[in-house]
């Protein structure tokens, strides 16, 4: 498997795990507010980024990256592409959309800049 998709999948799936050990629906977050619009700010951010949430975009970017899986193409089978795009397009696999989809993680440990796409 690809290096890339490797990092990628354990990436994702780590904050998969976090955010589902961290998931209670019976919390609710609210900001006590000191009158400085930055605290306004973080609240919001907290909200907008609750477990469930990192749940939710977790199990989207996996469907992603499981829909866009490599076939092999040629007539000796020798060259790797997505299956989502056309084979004869001559992209390689990953995919321009996996490395969009990686670059979303690009300041986590690990991360290589040659796989920007």
């Amino acid at each position: 498997m690809n290096e890339l998709i490797t990092w990628l999948r354990a990436t994702i799936e780590g904050d998969l795990a976090k955010a589902k050990a961290a998931n209670d629906s019976s919390v609710e977050w609210a900001a006590q507010y000191a009158g400085d619009c930055a605290l306004d700010a973080e609240a919001e951010h907290i909200q907008a980024n609750l477990p469930r949430d990192a749940v939710a975009r977790c199990e989207a970017d996996l469907a992603i990256l499981d829909e866009h899986a490599p076939g092999w193409v040629g007539l000796k089978m020798e060259r790797q592409v997505c299956m989502v795009h056309d084979p004869r397009s001559g992209d390689s696999w990953p995919c321009r959309t996996v490395r969009l989809l990686a670059r979303g993680y690009r300041h986590r440990p690990g991360w290589q800049q040659g796989w920007a796409p």
